[in-house]
């Protein structure tokens, strides 16, 4: 398979040319609530002591989301085990959200299935299996929404201790209530001999495939050896589950075996974006060739150089790999700003800047960027000194973010059997953000419109979102496919590179990919380098422009008049407002978290809901009701937050 090579290229007409700064006023009215739910956020004692599984174990999100979907693992003290809690959206309530029990582990993994010990256990993590189902419907926006089984439910379950559980949930049982089957306990990770036990790995998405498969994606860490580098492997694991028993929904006997296992990847981090759908293109569409293969997203660290073993070869020159693809490879690792094999870029160096004066000079120029001043009347204890830079040039530890590449793996419809399952799987198509860093991966859960007949509505595939440093703004990218673009959307028109893509060879597959420059947020990287203690930036989708609307137009902001939530350690949470291109200023707000002492953020999700149609606004307002006290907007958005204590939400009405 021949992997094409992109370089990413911004929409220069999505800047913020007049922007001045960020002023302190209140656009939304928060309030805060205690969220129900038995035990405390599950936390791991981790038993390793190298700096990678220590690392993932702090900078994880304990707020699981999967397929539009949010998890809590919660663990209490007066039985072991584990406790899955999903987080549902109920509007009519004043949290808007509702911790449900969907499922319950005990503590023991099996280990003695594995004849061996676990290397070292990580954190419990999850993967809803998304159902390839019909075609999926297209929204006003272009975003397909996720198709889901009311029936059948299936949950791919870890304990951290390189075990995998299928928890399925089907329609009410004799009793009213879901029936809820698990299966046996598989490990499908091990280390090389003569070695023994499991290797322990973090599920991130899965999906199923016709006939009954499923492809699960999750990483593992490898430990540094005398011979190879420490590092973080990805891994399409391919399991089969049969049914016996009775046939009903009652004593449904769940058997769950490994068909096979293939590595994607090596790289130096965890991998910062993954995602897996069942290819096929929207309605209307046809269908795609190659019918039940899966497609797998990953974004993830380029810095990959000394990872691969004596008997691997680099990502990207393996068998099956062009010679312009080696060559374009070659020349992205000695051109300045791209680092795909060449290691991190040295925030110091002045020939990795993208505009090429220094960081003295830019803090200079950017010094109007702090104000103190407020926009109107704000409330009280509110913090004006919110820009406070911590590095030693005034600014921040700009240049000190993580370098990201996106590349898409198009697996068969035989799933990841491969032969090879140590040597990393070439990618159909890669993209490359050269001096554009990371800032974020974590997108906002938008919610649909109350379909007919129901009380609530139901979450949406969280579309693939990143945020990247542009000079001091933020970049919000939309990773798609090709055929989502919506009407009057040509082709590669604000895409990044172009309509990116590559064809697989094997029966001439399209694997067409395409990101979309889709907004600016202005001087959030500026922003986001002072903050010492951030610990979580969520970018909401719904403020993302849809597909054919550029963000400088004048209905863009009315659907969705917050930005982005920075949430730190401790203290404080910001909320910045959507900001259109001709505007000189910005609104933000600061929120106190009210933690109590030694109490500290493990996780931290947006959900955004749904606002009032407009005639239910109208009929509100010729009842003298009145609309949210603040914007008027009627948009609505919930921060649920996880502690080491506790869940709470932050009901968000703007």
């Amino acid at each position: 398979m021949a992997a094409r090579i992109e370089d990413l290229a911004l929409d220069r007409d999505l800047m913020h040319a007049r922007f001045s700064n960020w002023r302190l006023g209140r656009f939304a009215q928060v309030t805060r609530h205690h969220l129900r739910a038995t035990g405390h956020t599950s936390e791991v004692v981790s038993t390793a002591l190298d700096f990678l599984h220590t690392r993932a174990s702090v900078t994880r999100n304990h707020v699981e989301e999967s397929e539009g979907r949010l998890f809590v693992f919660t663990q209490s003290d007066q039985q072991s085990g584990y406790r899955i809690y999903e987080l549902l959206p109920a509007l009519a309530s004043d949290q808007g959200l509702l911790p449900q029990q969907v499922a319950e582990l005990s503590a023991e993994a099996g280990e003695q299935e594995i004849e061996g010990a676990v290397e070292a256990v990580v954190d419990c993590s999850l993967a809803v299996v998304a159902e390839p189902g019909p075609a999926p419907s297209t929204g006003a926006d272009g975003d397909s929404a996720a198709s889901t089984n009311p029936a059948v439910q299936s949950l791919l379950l870890s304990r951290g201790h390189g075990d995998i559980v299928l928890v399925r949930r089907y329609g009410d049982g004799n009793g009213g209530e879901p029936c809820v089957s698990y299966s046996n306990t598989v490990h499908p990770l091990r280390p090389r001999l003569p070695l023994s036990g499991a290797r322990p790995f973090v599920l991130e998405a899965a999906c199923a495939l016709p006939g009954g498969d499923m492809v699960a994606i999750g990483w593992a860490m490898r430990s540094k050896s005398a011979r190879a580098a420490a590092a973080a492997e990805v891994f399409a694991i391919t399991l089969r589950a049969e049914e016996g028993g009775s046939g009903g929904a009652a004593g449904v006997d769940l058997r769950l075996s490994i068909v096979g296992v293939q590595l994607l990847l090596r790289t130096k981090l965890p991998p910062y974006l993954v995602r897996a759908r069942p290819c096929g293109g929207p309605a209307g569409s046809g269908p795609v060739a190659g019918a039940g293969a899966v497609e797998v997203v990953v974004g993830f660290d380029p810095a990959d150089a000394g990872m691969e073993g004596e008997d691997d070869e680099p990502m990207g020159d393996g068998a099956g790999a062009s010679s312009s693809a080696a060559a374009a490879a070659a020349a992205a690792a000695a051109a300045p700003g791209r680092s795909a094999s060449a290691g991190a870029m040295d925030a110091d160096d002045e020939g990795d800047d993208v505009d090429p004066r220094t960081l003295e000079q830019a803090a200079a120029r950017l010094a109007h960027m702090t104000s103190e001043a407020a926009e109107g009347e704000g409330p009280r204890h509110q913090w004006a000194d919110v820009f406070r830079e911590g590095g030693p040039d005034g600014v921040g530890d700009m240049g000190s973010e993580p370098c990201v590449d996106v590349a898409t793996w198009r697996l068969g419809p035989g799933g990841a059997a491969g032969t090879a399952p140590d040597k990393p799987l070439p990618p159909a198509w890669r993209l490359s953000c050269g001096a554009h860093r990371l800032l974020t991966a974590e997108a906002g859960v938008a919610l649909a419109p109350p379909p007919a007949g129901h009380l609530e509505p139901a979450a949406q595939q969280q579309p693939l979102l990143l945020g990247v440093t542009d000079d001091v703004d933020c970049a919000v990218l939309r990773l798609g496919r090709a055929g989502e673009a919506g009407p009057g959307q040509e082709a590669g028109a604000g895409a990044a590179g172009g309509s990116a893509g590559a064809e697989a060879e094997a029966g001439g597959e399209d694997v067409t990919a395409h990101v979309l420059h889709a907004v600016s947020i202005p001087a959030l990287s500026y922003v986001v380098a002072g903050k010492q203690y951030k610990r979580h930036l969520l970018l909401t989708s719904a403020s993302v422009p849809p597909h054919g609307a550029k963000a400088g137009q004048a209905e863009y902001g009315t659907k969705m008049p917050l930005a982005a939530v920075l949430v730190e350690t401790q203290r404080f949470m910001y909320l910045y407002g959507t900001t259109r291109t001709e505007e000189e200023y910005g609104r933000q707000q600061v929120v106190e978290l009210g933690l109590e002492d030694g109490e500290t953020v493990l996780g931290a999700r947006l959900l955004e809901l749904p606002g009032p149609s407009p005639a239910a606004a109208e009929g509100a307002a010729a009842a003298g009701e009145g609309a949210a006290p603040c914007a008027g907007t009627g948009a609505e958005a919930v921060v649920v937050l996880a502690t080491q204590r506790r869940l709470l939400a932050y009901r968000l009405r703007m």
